[in-house]
């Protein structure tokens, strides 16, 4: 049988200096920036994602 690591993103928000706008930080373990895709509307945040070979 194969152990299978599982980790979890990390994500912090936080208002920026002026408290205008949401600065929003995303650790995805095992993903490559330039894999992720994310869509923000005013009542949905979707996240996607491939992982590393």
């Amino acid at each position: 049988m194969v152990d299978i690591l599982r980790l979890s993103p990390v994500i912090s928000a936080y208002p920026d200096d002026e408290s205008e706008n949401l600065e929003i930080e995303v650790i995805l373990p095992g993903v490559e920036k330039k894999n992720i895709t994310f869509k923000i509307t005013r009542r949905f945040l979707c996240k996607s994602y491939q992982r590393r070979s």
